[in-house]
């Protein structure tokens, strides 16, 4: 498994970086898109030959009344620090038995992660209201003991992933030509998914362009 070593901002950044300056305009929401393009918050008509609408489930939704948002899903994540690392390698874990969704030692993947020879471990569970020693529990079972460990922070997100079942693996990206949407939503419920999504709505886009 492989993270940004700066931090998963890097991603987009990369992205943006290979477009012509002006290309990008941030703090600038869109209030519809419309037959010719879209409407910005302002009120500002954006002509655009193509729209691509990326953004997350309700956001797409209420901007393309034609796609239905899925039901979404909340994921807790822990970061543990440990003295070493217990794999010493950059391995992603699955929990078959779904205590956790799984865990990764980031800094394995990443060693800039830590700033120091200390290992920063990942663990995610489906749910906002996850004991975190239930959580620790589960984590010495798959990685051995846990009990020099320091929880750093625990993060929960209400609407991190939509919900797999009954959402199709993959669902299309062309709305019609012109109009387009993509995010994990789109595809798998990942990071993975999103970025294929976004694949697939541009390879769209060029072959409906003149």
């Amino acid at each position: 498994m492989c993270v940004p070593a700066l931090g998963m901002g890097r991603i987009p950044e990369q992205l943006a970086a290979r477009l012509p300056d002006g290309t990008v305009s941030l703090g600038t929401p869109v209030r519809r898109v419309t037959g010719e393009g879209v409407e910005a918050g302002t009120g500002e008509a954006i002509e655009a030959g193509a729209v691509v609408v990326a953004a997350d489930p309700a956001g797409a939704a209420a901007l393309v009344p034609e796609i239905e948002a899925p039901v979404m899903r909340p994921v807790t994540t822990f970061y543990h620090a440990a003295p070493e690392s217990p794999l010493n390698e950059p391995v992603q874990i699955l929990d078959a038995e779904g205590t956790i969704t799984d865990t990764l030692v980031l800094s394995d993947a990443a060693p800039e992660y830590s700033p120091d020879d200390r290992a920063l471990i990942s663990t995610s569970v489906l749910g906002i209201d996850t004991d975190e020693a239930q959580v620790r529990g589960r984590l010495t079972e798959i990685y051995g003991d846990t009990a020099d460990w320091r929880l750093i922070a625990s993060y929960q997100v209400e609407t991190a992933l939509p919900a797999m079942p009954p959402l199709p693996l993959r669902r299309p990206v062309r709305l019609r030509p012109g109009r387009y949407v993509c995010g994990d939503h789109r595809d798998t419920g990942s990071i993975q998914g999103a970025l294929v999504s976004g694949r697939r709505a541009a390879e769209a886009v060029l072959a409906d362009l003149p």
